[in-house]
């Protein structure tokens, strides 16, 4: 049977670029939990000691407490935190990045015009281009993001061109198209290679 990779994709709907809140800025976000793990580009994050502001539990004993703004934040509302933020920081599971599974959490944040940083997985490149910037170690991070940091038009070029591509091609309705049309053509195959009974005679 044929294999194909559909990559994940972001609700254009709740991700979408929008204005800045200041109420909601923050120069490096990450929203997460721990999945009672080291996740390492926030322990890194925490260890240079960049301007870092979590949302999400389980970060105990983990990261300084002073990092963790909340355990929550609605899903509904987090295209708008993202747009707000300067930098938006992703990871993967191991399995995930090893396999090439881009998390989602990428196409979200450029789809809400904002910028985000990630480790490295095999075929971001190809779907993205330059519009997410990869790091490998704390060194990595920390010079990442603290040169996007001091660069607001490479930002705002980032978040302008990320959001375009993602409406373009990455959007949950696009994805369901294609599952559409596979589904037609394996249908339309099917009822191809059936033969009409003969009449009973």
């Amino acid at each position: 049977a044929e294999v194909v990779y559909l990559p994940q994709a972001t609700d254009a709907r709740r991700f979408r670029p929008t204005a800045p809140d200041p109420a909601l800025a923050h120069d490096v976000l990450f929203v997460g939990n721990s999945r009672n793990t080291q996740r390492h580009g926030v322990a890194w994050a925490a260890a240079v000691e960049l301007p870092l502001t979590v949302y999400g539990s389980g970060w105990e004993g983990r990261i300084p407490p002073a990092l963790v703004r909340d355990t929550y934040y609605p899903n509904e509302d987090l295209g708008r935190l993202y747009a707000s933020a300067k930098v938006v920081l992703n990871d993967h599971w191991p399995d995930m990045a090893r396999m090439g599974f881009v998390s989602n959490r990428v196409f979200d944040v450029l789809g809400a015009g904002g910028v985000v940083v990630s480790d490295p997985v095999p075929g971001m490149e190809e779907l993205f281009g330059d519009l997410v910037p990869t790091y490998s170690s704390a060194a990595e991070l920390d010079d990442l993001v603290t040169s996007l940091l001091a660069d607001e038009p490479r930002r705002r070029e980032i978040g302008r061109r990320g959001a375009a591509l993602v409406a373009a091609h990455h959007t949950m309705d696009q994805r369901a198209d294609v599952l559409a049309t596979w589904l037609r053509d394996g249908i339309a195959r099917r009822a191809a290679g059936v033969r009409t009974p003969p009449s009973p005679t």
